[in-house]
């Protein structure tokens, strides 16, 4: 899939291929209130080629509106697999998951296209940012998915591109753009229709050690001036560190402990 392919996927109401419907109202189908995850219980168990692989084992969390949390662990310890159940791109193999108050598994896949693309923001290690379409564009893609007024999107796009510092570059192509600044791009797109969290997988893994360090004081100042509730997966323990508290995973499996879980 490529990156304007993914993102479509993201903040649509469905598969790429599937054109938004019009009139569905965001409070029809999701209920406001702490807290913006609840997982009880939740597995995950994937048959790859006759083996039986435990991705997520009884995790069992919250994270509360306005939270930063850092989910570390090894490789293959099931930190990605956790964030893909929590931004609504995987359903759990059992357990219960509330995203926002909703039962995610009450709903449809449909319904959990439009809570995904209006409710959750997305920032991976690949920024996805789409090379043929200027900052601003990239901004407000997702709000053209879900077909907001072109008018109040493009000034809300900017107001964001200067939160995130990169406004003076709004009418420059993506491919222009060095890897941090690509970065900014993509959280900016991730908060372009107001989501209740940002998920970021990896934020920082493409980029060097100063780059990261940019990046990861962005996130923070926006999680305590903007409240922005922030879920970040990182294997870097200087990376988790800049999160108000982190939860380790092991075999898919969390970890309790003095600092770890909740």
């Amino acid at each position: 899939m490529n990156d304007l392919r993914f993102v479509i996927y993201l903040y649509s109401y469905g598969p790429p291929t599937i054109v938004a419907a019009e009139g569905v109202s965001c409070t029809e189908l999701v209920e406001q209130g702490p807290p913006v995850v609840r997982m009880n219980g939740v597995s995950k168990v994937y048959n790859e080629y006759s083996n039986v692989v435990h991705a997520l084992q009884s995790v069992s969390l919250e994270v509360n509106d306005g939270d930063f949390v850092a989910i570390t662990g090894p490789s293959g310890s099931g930190k990605s697999t956790l964030l893909n159940i929590m931004g609504c791109l995987d359903r759990p193999s059992s357990g219960k998951v509330m995203i926002d108050g909703r039962d995610t598994a009450a709903m449809s896949d449909r319904d959990l296209s439009i809570l995904r693309g209006r409710k959750i923001g997305f920032v991976f290690q690949g920024s996805n940012i789409i090379p043929h379409l200027t900052v601003l564009e990239n901004v407000m893609l997702p709000g053209i998915l879900q077909k907001r007024p072109m008018a109040k999107l493009r000034e809300r796009a900017t107001q964001l591109l200067e939160l995130t510092g990169i406004v003076h570059r709004a009418t420059h192509k993506g491919i222009h753009l060095s890897g941090g600044e690509q970065q900014r791009v993509a959280i900016a797109r991730a908060l372009i229709n107001d989501p209740v969290m940002i998920l970021a997988d990896e934020p920082t893994g493409a980029l060097d050690s100063v780059g990261a360090g940019e990046l990861m004081r962005l996130l923070v100042g926006l999680n305590k001036q903007r409240h922005i509730t922030t879920v970040m997966v990182t294997h870097e323990s200087k990376l988790a560190s800049y999160a108000q508290r982190s939860i380790q995973l092991r075999d898919g499996q969390v970890m309790h402990g003095p600092n770890i879980g909740w």
